[in-house]
């Protein structure tokens, strides 16, 4: 088969790459809607302390060939369409403030008492302000993240719940709700903000919400540093979670997961990286799910690009093979299959590329380039001597998918050197349609 790559479509532009820190006009979303297709652009800083921020909003009425600005309410029209007929779209919330209830910053000892449940456990003691915690990680950058089971948090503080927001089409209603979550060991953790400031990251489903041939609704989503369903031990790795709902969303159940286990002989960078994160699922013919996984991260040491990965459950996502790697690099990795039999994989970093297999996606197609891995430092305004990952690269790389018809995906991404009327380079979100042609 033959992969058609569209010409780029504007969806908006900010400020200067040289100008704008990482995280601004970038991430690009894509939703259905009944007027159109949305797009929303992350305006903020790449940080937790951002979450659940406004964002902006654009529409386009010709499947992405041209974009209009709309309202921030345009969050509450459009989602994935359900079998229902609604739409439902996550949406993140903020942290929280836990200053004043979490544990000082330093310690001589632990404070902890052995527990009489579990002699490997420990239970607070008396100088504990805030409960037991699983474990804690301090990153590459000196950050340190504190892990708790939700469970053993202060009553009322945090709920086991996602925030979503559900649009009926007939009824005209549209609100925002909050969805509860069934897993095992739910974790959280805290950490430093500016001022001394200790924040606590609040359960989000990172993930999209697919729709499965029998209706039921998926949720692939991860945690960083999070806690096993199995025993509440702390993983040191993020590692993929699977949820599954049959009431249209209203409740979600833990399914599965797949832990991430660092094998040095396979990638060098296996101890470094962050283990499995943004996994992305799709149904085949044959009944299994398929899921691409990505290990890119920086958090452990890292570089900002790696390998990503595939697996498959052929028992409804109940148990998973081993992953496989998938392609050296992998960000944001998406999965669809079209109506036409095909299912298309988009990932990057560095570069964008879309890959095709037919029937169950058992074998893959070589990567058709969308945009190049190498040095795009070259069309900055203002060329470095020595350019970083982030200029080199020229976008985040991150990207969202939407089938537009039986043959073709739209995809929408970042470009950090897109010229204005004025042929000044700044910061863009695009959409482009990737068409499948028969040979």
């Amino acid at each position: 088969m033959r992969l058609k790559i569209g010409e780029p479509s504007v969806i908006m532009q900010g400020g200067k790459c040289e100008d704008v820190p990482w995280g601004f006009y970038q991430f690009p979303k894509l939703f259905k809607g009944e007027d159109g297709i949305y797009a929303c652009v992350h305006v903020e800083d790449d940080s937790p302390d951002c979450y659940g921020l406004p964002e902006k909003w654009f529409l386009s009425r010709d499947e992405g060939n041209h974009w209009e600005e709309t309202e921030e309410s345009a969050r509450f029209y459009c989602g994935t369409r359900l079998k229902n007929g609604e739409y439902l779209r996550a949406e993140p919330c903020a942290v929280l403030d836990v200053t004043d209830l979490n544990v000082p910053p330093f310690r001589a000892g632990n404070y902890f008492l052995p527990s009489d449940e579990n002699p490997m456990r420990a239970k607070g003691g008396e100088n504990t302000p805030f409960p037991e915690g699983l474990g804690r990680f301090v990153d590459a950058f000196g950050q340190i993240y504190r892990i708790y089971e939700i469970d053993a948090l202060p009553r009322g503080l945090v709920k086991k719940s996602w925030r979503f927001t559900r649009y009926n089409p007939v009824t005209g209603k549209s609100a925002e709700e909050y969805a509860k979550v069934e897993r095992p060991h739910m974790s959280v953790f805290t950490y430093a903000g500016e001022n001394g400031v200790i924040r606590l990251n609040v359960p989000n489903p990172w993930g999209n919400i697919r729709v499965a041939p029998d209706g039921a609704l998926w949720l692939p989503t991860y945690e960083m540093f999070g806690a096993s369903p199995v025993n509440g031990a702390h993983y040191l790795y993020s590692a993929a979670y699977f949820y599954k709902s049959e009431d249209h969303g209203r409740s979600w159940k833990y399914v599965s997961h797949i832990p991430y286990l660092p094998d040095p002989d396979e990638d060098p960078a296996a101890f470094y990286c962050d283990g499995f994160t943004e996994p992305d699922i799709e149904f085949m013919p044959d009944g299994s799910i398929v899921v691409l996984l990505r290990t890119a991260g920086v958090f452990h040491g890292a570089q900002e690009w790696g390998k990503s990965y595939i697996a498959r459950s052929a028992d409804g996502g109940k148990t998973w093979t081993k992953p496989q790697v998938f392609d050296r690099r992998g960000v944001i990795p998406q999965i669809v299959r079209l109506n036409c039999g095909v299912t298309l994989a988009v990932y990057g970093r560095p570069g964008i590329y879309v890959r095709a297999a037919r029937g169950n996606a058992e074998n893959w197609e070589d990567p058709v380039e969308i945009m190049t891995e190498k040095d795009r430092s070259v069309l900055m305004n203002e060329r470095p001597a020595r350019p970083n990952f982030h200029q080199w690269a020229g976008s985040c790389c991150n990207m969202s998918v939407l089938p537009i018809g039986d043959t073709r995906l739209l995809i929408a991404y970042s470009d950090f050197y897109v010229p204005d009327a004025k042929g000044v380079k700044r910061k863009t979100c695009l959409t482009r349609v990737v068409e499948v042609e028969d040979d």
